[in-house]
């Protein structure tokens, strides 16, 4: 039965050279079986692949190679592991420095091989890359780099080709080195390639030996296949049966790049009217296609030649298709030649006058190159003048610059032919031209309709759609649903309320989610079904709000996503048809034509009157029908991933409305243009500003830089910062909502609506920051904006009008006046800060500037008289650049003392700082820093609305919300007491007096009492009574003068009725109310912060203190930072009602995991916020809640870099007990149980309380004792117990510690187990880990001598044994072994002679000496051979080889070419290091190419370093932690690559000195490698 196995086995094994992939496990199976049969013999050879001939192909799983780990380490190198996704059930992992897999084959002949390689990879695009890097013997060697995604999700193929040498047998040999290292390989499909031919020869390549692939799932008796011709196919067997869905490719390999000429010999029984078809595409070739006929019958045999356009020299894949009606005719060969080159004779372009009208608008310029078979038609552009005009060189994008004319000239490259193109560019300019005498503009500048959009400040958004009608955020899950099922409106929706608010609420535009990510169209689209078309509602939202926002001449915008979930051509960029009711003979073949598609559609489709459809088209609009287009950053994930065409994108957007900006450029980094897209990042005019909470950061600079994605900028206080020398000006856009939700649901509607003062952070934290404010309204299922939500945007508006609508420095007898002045000039001068804007001008285009050279200056502004306000607004002239990078503002009082009123970073087109309400008569700006001359064009000062004040609390205590209050008014007053306005503005709501006797008594039902009145500094002091006694006095006199301020709160107290009065002492006293809380409770998160896993789960506490009387509602509700709703967390919106004497309540939050590795990144974070309208909230009303992975080593890390001073003993307790159980894991720990691990130590983290919070659960120790405090020992190693006991014997945490003063003389274990070990003393200390209690025992050591005892003799045969073995290390040669080994063995024969020679060694000394030689001799390795292992002796250094020269050890990186690595430096105390040109190994001088990474990783006392004129490459975290070096030289002009926090924490005023002409590129090479921004990079 085994000689029939294994035939019946090798019958399936032949398949692998008779037809298509076979697998080559039954091959290796065959050998099994083999294997078997030949008992007498238990050895098997390595297997050996038979590479396929022409039309074949091999498979060949991983696991079948032969693995070579490092060191013979199978646990943490190369190895197979078992995965479900694997092919074949498994792969080959752990692929790492040093590791090598091999197989042998057997080549038929000489040729180029394609390889495709599965895969999966947890690098990034972004990161240091896999790779797959291959040598061997009959093979040339190569290396192609390798990406995929965080956590290795996916799998991917990579197709390479390998040049066989010779036909006859060879190795193939993979190996993986630091730092890229190889991915989780499944298998490697093999198939030959033709190498096209050159010159005047030609190759032949019969139509049988193409691959075959027939449409799948098809009966293919009936599709594409091999059948047997004698009679005119020239190598007797033809491909037939070439139907709809059929395909037959080759692999190929081209010298060059070039046109082929292609005869294909073929029959076809189709006439000319009904011809059939060869359709080629592939890789490496541009697509084409050529119609072939024959006669009735398919009798005669005829020839077509076609051209093949082979785009560069290398491998490529030619692959003929067939599609009905056409398909495919009867096909015998085709013949390949080398056409010779075509000569250009001549270049026109599309265009030849054009004109653009604004700075930055673009023109595409196309080259048509003659003759039409021209062989090299490539063309490049330039411009005569870029300081007008510029020009792609590739692409043909213009790009107008500054008025004046430029001309394009477009040359080809064959000839240098030309035409041109001249180009007027005439911009509406909206500032003054550039003055001679007046300061330069620096850096970037805005557009007009940047400057428009920044001076108006604030926008609308509209989120209404089908997520609105199914209570979600994301539209990903509603499947094969139809519009008529997701989307439910019938009653008309309510444009006309909408934009009517908009417009009066004094907001600018208004952008309308036209699409959202669900691919739902609000208007009735040619393309798609899925459009408001197909419900039952009787409109189209798109032209509806276009209509209102006509009617109003409301400014408008576009959201139109990117991403589309529905639509099926989505990551598609085959030939897919889009058009609907068209019979599938549309023309797009990707979606980012069907995309492009709908830009057009919307900006160019019309009404029955022929005015257009959508968009403001009122006549006196401002600007373009659409002044915003917003592209989302959200594209999907994975293998469902658009590459946007990013040049078709916004040249469409472009065209339709040539002013109007685009928000979300910055993805264009990885567009599908490459390079051109690249370049089109960053150049959109506006970017997100990081997250969907409201605020811009105290530092904000409206600029970035082209060719970066935004998104990787620097972070402060959550929101992007910008780049201050940015070369492209973007409008910082902070996009927020009025509800916890995006889209209104049942459970995010009018009940979550923002409260006033929130949005009134939110403007102050946006538009007063310098950005610009994009509020979402979200119309509910109705298609009306609700009252509650409506009103307060109304209210919005309002507060907005109401506070800036009277600016005190625009009052008679307000001066300006400033420390110096550009070129002491009047028009430069401090007045141009209060000068108004002229009638007929849009913008204030007059400013102040200090002295020539200055980036600091002081500006005063004189109100003429005492003036009460709480808002100062700067305005800087951004229409020169903006150059603020830090500033202050202070005021003046009625006494002439100058006090603190507001400081910040970036003031940009608008700065408002607002703060408690003050009395002064002048106010002072003072700029700190700048990066060139400041200007100023505008300073204000206002009192805010009351809806837009600061609670002027005077204090660092803040007063919760809802509090019950008494007026002064109501209380029983004594004394003489003068009335004035309050805080708020209520006439007579607070009072003063400074006569003896003044005081005031408040009478108040409930627990707590605050005190609000006047500090000021001729104030005095103010006795405190409660219920008649006397318990406190305060001083009120403060300064600066603060109206509103706490002046006392009083203690919790018994809830009932409590008087509180308040006696002048001295000086004067003012107090204008109390506030207090009524016995209901005062109700907050109990902690402020909380770690939340992916999938898991953890409670957040709501407390109620200050009184638990009687039931009480509280708010709640979850809204998103950098979370995802539905898709990261659970979204909850709700409330709780506490009972009376109810103090807690606690809810449930929820981490949801995603399949999609990159939709759940550590840090994305959320928050849970309490509101209410009748309880009293207080401040810490919210609670911030991280999003953390499963993941025990970055949890342990996160915990470790904790403080955990300050916390009570048992919660840090339970923490650590939690973590130690966590990283105790077994490395075969399941998914599960780490995440219940680590969701174990973040409920630890999450429940750790203040040391001096209240734990009923938790008693403290006081003390600690030891049965015994001396104890004596006689012998050693004598022990004794010492047994501790804690005090109280109640305590919650008894562990205690023990330790010795002096080892040397007694050992104590962790126990209280003491051991002696020699004569002397030492004190035996215990103390407990809870309170740090000690207590002590003194042990004294007291050994006697006693006499030598007398020698036993040594036996006389173990004396001989011990020569035998020490001779035969004669017969052993140091190299045939590996260095280890043979030092460990030269190490044990040097102690056995020492021992065998001592007269006075002991059986003992003689048989330790015996063993361990007889070990060392055993564990010598053979050295490998020296193909397999690099060699370690530095007289022949190979790779790997590591040699110590110097200061430093070097490693060898390539032996041919003689280079080398720095490894480490041979001392960690280095001060200084070279890092040599060239270091001298045994066979000659070796370049020194890099440094590894973690070189000089902790090198704490390194401080200058210099890199040597031959280092090409920086490895990771070479100088990370390097915190004292200063200085860094790098010689070396030819640095190509700096891995990740390569600087990490050097001096922060470390210098990088680079060469003087690598500046600019270093810069950029350099940057964001871990270093602090104040390090410096200079030439």
């Amino acid at each position: 039965m085994k000689w029939k196995q294994y035939l019946a086995i090798m019958t399936a094994a032949a398949m692998v050279i008779s037809g298509p992939a076979v697998p080559m496990s039954q091959v290796f199976a065959a050998d099994a079986v083999a294997a078997e049969v030949q008992a007498s013999d238990e050895t098997t050879d390595e297997k050996v692949v038979t590479l396929p001939a022409e039309g074949q192909k091999v498979s060949v799983e991983a696991e079948n190679f032969t693995l070579s780990p490092l060191n013979g380490d199978t646990v943490n190198h190369v190895h197979v592991v078992e995965k479900d996704w694997a092919s074949d059930g498994k792969i080959v992992d752990y692929f790492e420095n040093g590791d090598a897999m091999s197989i042998k084959f057997n080549a038929p002949k000489a040729g180029i091989y394609a390889v495709t390689a599965t895969y999966r990879s947890g690098r990034k695009d972004t990161d240091t890359p896999n790779a797959f890097t291959w040598e061997g013997t009959n093979v040339e060697s190569g290396s192609v780099d390798v990406y995929g995604e965080s956590g290795a999700t996916t799998t991917h193929t990579v197709t390479f080709t390998v040049k066989v040498t010779q036909a006859g047998e060879g190795v193939l040999k993979f190996t993986a080195t630091n730092p890229k290292c190889g991915p989780q390989v499944d298998k490697f499909d093999i198939e030959p390639t033709y190498a096209l031919p050159t010159g005047e020869d030609t190759l032949t390549v019969e139509a049988e030996d193409f691959t075959l692939v027939p449409k799948a799932g098809e009966d293919t008796s009936k599709h594409i296949h091999v059948i047997e011709n004698t009679k005119w196919a020239s190598g007797k067997k033809m491909v037939s049966w070439f139907e709809d869905g059929d395909a037959m490719y080759m692999n190929f390999y081209a010298p060059a790049a070039g046109d082929y000429s292609v005869t294909a010999t073929y029959r076809s029984g189709r006439l000319q009217n009904n011809p059939n078809e060869f359709t080629w595409e592939g890789t490496n070739v541009e697509s084409g296609s050529v119609d072939v006929y024959g006669e009735s019958g398919a009798t005669t045999t005829h020839t077509v030649t076609f051209t093949v356009k082979v785009t560069q020299a290398g491998a490529g894949v030619l692959k003929f298709t067939a599609t009905n009606p056409k398909c495919g005719g009867q096909v015998d060969k085709f013949e390949f030649k080398k056409k010779a080159n075509v000569a250009v004779e001549g270049v026109t372009l599309d265009q030849t006058t054009a004109t653009l009208t604004a700075k930055g608008q673009t023109l595409q310029l196309n080259a048509n190159v003659t003759p039409e078979d021209a062989s090299n038609k490539k063309v490049t552009f330039a411009s005569d003048k870029d300081e007008v005009a510029t020009v792609d060189a590739t692409t043909g994008v213009v790009t107008a610059v500054a008025n004046g004319e430029a001309k394009i000239t477009a040359t080809t490259e064959d000839g240098s032919m030309t035409a041109v193109c001249t180009v007027t560019v005439d911009i509406k300019n909206t500032t003054q031209p550039e003055d001679a005498d007046a300061p330069k503009t620096w850096g970037a500048t805005p557009n007009d309709e940047q400057l428009w959009y920044m001076k108006q400040g604030t926008a609308a958004f509209c989120h209404f759609g089908p997520n609105t009608f199914n209570n979600v955020e994301w539209g990903e899950n509603y499947g094969t649903k139809t519009p008529k099922e997701i989307f439910k409106l019938t009653k008309k929706f309510d444009a006309e309320a909408l934009v009517k608010a908009v417009k009066e609420a004094g907001f600018s535009r208004l952008i309308l989610t036209a699409k959202h990510h669900d691919g739902f169209c609000l208007w009735s689209s040619q393309y798609t079904d899925y459009d408001i078309a197909s419900t039952d509602y009787k409109g189209d939202i798109l032209e509806e709000i276009s209509d209102a926002c006509t009617k109003y001449n409301l400014d408008m915008g576009c959201y139109l996503s990117p991403w589309d979930i529905h639509e099926d051509k989505y990551g598609c960029f085959g030939d897919n048809n889009n058009k609907k009711n068209n019979n599938n003979t549309g023309t797009f073949t990707d979606y980012n034509k069907l995309y492009v598609a709908w830009i057009n559609e919307i900006c160019q489709a019309k009404k029955a009157d022929g005015s257009y459809k959508y968009g403001n088209n009122n006549p006196n609009r401002r600007s373009d029908r659409f002044v915003e287009w917003w592209m989302d950053g959200a594209q999907g994930s994975a293998s469902n991933r658009q590459t946007y065409d990013w040049k078709a994108i916004l040249g469409a957007i472009k065209n339709n409305n040539p002013h109007c900006q685009v928000f979300g450029t910055g993805k264009a980094v990885n567009g599908k243009n490459g390079e051109e897209d690249k370049k089109l990042a960053g150049t959109g005019g506006i970017h997100w500003i990081g997250n969907e909470s409201g605020w811009a950061s105290n530092e904000t600079w409206a600029k970035i830089n082209i060719g970066e994605d935004y998104e990787t900028l620097p972070k402060s206080d959550g929101a992007y910062i910008g780049v201050s020398n940015g070369v492209q000006w973007s409008v910082p856009e902070v996009d927020t909502k009025m509800l916890a939700g995006w889209f209104w649901r049942d459970s995010a509607g009018d009940d979550t609506t923002k409260s006033e003062s929130e949005l009134a952070d939110i403007y102050f934290r946006t538009v007063g920051r310098g950005a610009t404010l994009l509020m979402n309204l979200s119309p509910n299922k109705n298609g009306e904006v609700g009252a509650t939500q409506l009103n307060r945007f109304k209210e919005l508006g309002k507060n907005i009008s109401d506070t800036f609508k009277t600016d005190l420095t625009k009052a008679s007898g307000v001066t300006a006046t400033a420390d110096s002045t550009w070129k002491n000039s009047d028009k430069y001068g401090a007045a141009k800060v209060l000068d108004t804007i002229p009638e007929g001008e849009v913008y204030d285009n007059t400013y102040w500037a200090p002295a020539e050279g200055k980036t600091t200056g002081s500006l005063e502004i004189n109100l003429g008289g005492l003036k009460k306000f709480d808002v100062v607004s700067i305005e800087e002239y951004i229409q020169k650049g903006q150059t603020i990078a830090a500033f202050t503002v202070e005021y003046k009082d009625l006494a002439g003392q100058w006090h603190d009123f507001a400081s910040g970073k970036t003031i940009s087109a608008k700065r408002l700082c607002r703060g408690e309400t003050v009395e002064g008569t002048a106010i002072r700006i003072n700029i700190t820093e700048a990066k060139d001359t400041p200007k100023i064009c505008n300073v204000g000062v206002y009192k805010a609305s009351k809806g837009f004040s600061l609670s002027s609390d005077g204090s660092s205590e803040a007063v919760p919300s809802n509090l019950k209050k008494v007026s002064i008014n109501d209380a029983t007053r004594e004394g003489t007491w003068n009335f004035e306005k309050d805080e708020d503005g209520n006439a007579n709501g607070s009072a003063w007096g400074d006569t003896a006797g003044l005081a005031a008594t408040f009478t108040f039902t409930g627990t707590k009492a605050w005190v609000v009145g006047t500090a000021d500094p001729n104030h005095g002091m103010m006795d405190v009574y409660i219920d008649g006694k006397k318990v406190d006095s305060v001083n009120t006199q403060k300064s600066p003068r603060k109206l509103g301020a706490v002046l006392y709160t009083t203690p919790d107290l018994e809830y009932g009725t409590h008087t509180i009065k308040l006696a002048r002492s001295t000086k004067a006293l003012g107090i204008s109310k109390i506030y207090y809380a009524d016995g209901s409770g005062i109700f907050t998160m109990k902690q402020s912060e909380y770690e939340l896993m992916y999938g898991g789960t953890t409670e957040v506490e709501i407390t109620r203190t200050g009184g638990t009387k009687g039931q009480a509602k509280v708010n709640y509700v979850t809204q998103s930072a950098g979370a995802e709703q539905g898709v990261n967390y659970t979204d909850l919106a709700g409330s709780v009602t506490f009972e009376d004497g109810e103090t807690s309540k606690k809810i449930t939050l929820t981490g949801l995991e995603n399949e999609k590795a990159d939709r759940m990144v550590d840090g994305k974070d959320f928050y849970f916020t309490l509101t209410s309208d009748n309880a009293s909230i207080g401040t810490a009303n919210y609670a911030h809640i991280t999003l953390y992975n499963a993941n025990v080593e970055k949890t342990a890390e996160r915990i470790a870099a904790m403080d955990l001073t300050g916390y009570a003993a048992d919660s840090v307790k339970t923490l650590n007990d939690a973590v130690n159980e966590m990283k105790s894991l077994p490395s075969d720990a399941t998914k599960d149980q780490i995440k219940a691990a680590v969701k174990k130590v973040l409920d630890a983290k999450n429940a750790l309380r203040a040391a001096g919070e209240n734990n009923p659960a938790y008693e403290a120790v006081t003390g600690v004792s030891l049965d015994k405090t001396t104890a004596k020992l006689t012998e050693k190693g004598q022990t004794v117990e010492l047994k501790a006991t804690v005090a109280p014997a109640t305590a919650s945490i008894k562990d205690v510690n023990f330790a010795t003063s002096n080892a040397a003389v007694a050992t104590v274990d962790a126990n209280g187990k003491v051991t002696a070990v020699a004569n002397g003393t030492a004190t035996i200390t215990v103390t407990t880990e809870d309170g740090s209690k000690t207590a002590t025992c003194t042990v004294t050591v007291e050994i006697p001598k006693t006499p030598d005892p007398t020698p036993t003799p040594v036996p006389a045969d173990l004396v001989e044994k011990v020569n035998n073995e020490i001779a035969a290390a004669a017969d052993k040669k140091e190299t045939d072994y590996t260095a280890d080994s043979w030092k460990n063995y030269q190490k044990a024969l040097e102690a056995a002679t020492k021992v065998a020679k001592d007269e006075k060694a002991t059986k003992a000394d003689l048989e330790k000496a015996l063993a361990d030689l007889q070990t060392a001799a055993a564990k010598l390795q053979k050295k490998a051979p020296e193909s397999e292992t690099p060699s370690t002796d530095s007289k022949n250094p190979t790779v790997g080889t590591e040699a110590k020269v110097g200061k430093g050890i070097y490693r060898v990186t390539n032996a041919k070419k003689k280079t080398v690595v720095l490894v480490k430096p041979r001392k960690a105390n280095n001060t200084s290091f070279n890092v040599p040109k060239s270091v001298k190994l045994a066979n000659g001088r070796y370049k020194v190419v890099g440094i590894a990474k973690n070189a000089f990783k902790n090198n704490r006392k390194l401080k200058k370093v210099v890199i040597g004129s031959q280092v090409t490459k920086i490895g990771a975290n070479a100088f990370s932690g390097a915190k004292n070096l200063k200085t860094i030289t790098i010689k070396s002009k030819s640095l190509k690559s700096v891995g990740k926090n390569a600087f990490k924490g050097i001096h922060k005023n470390c210098k990088i000195k680079v060469p003087a002409k690598k500046l600019n590129s270093y810069k950029k090479r350099l940057s964001k490698k871990g270093q602090k921004a104040s390090v410096k990079i200079t030439k």
